[in-house]
């Protein structure tokens, strides 16, 4: 399912959230700091794996 998404959607592109952003920010620096930063200790250092490959897909 989440397969046809991505295609029906590829070509459009992707519109990424200011938290999701910053948690791709924080963990490009350091993955460790993503439960310790602020405004992203909501997320884990799984949560950034997970970002990075559906940002690759598009």
């Amino acid at each position: 399912m989440i397969d046809e998404l991505f295609k029906k959607y590829k070509q459009k592109g992707i519109l990424i959230d200011t938290n999701i952003l910053l948690l791709w920010f924080v963990g490009s620096v350091n993955r460790n700091k993503i439960s310790r930063f602020n405004r992203t200790e909501k997320f884990i250092p799984e949560d950034y794996e997970l970002l990075i490959l559906t940002v690759i897909s598009f």
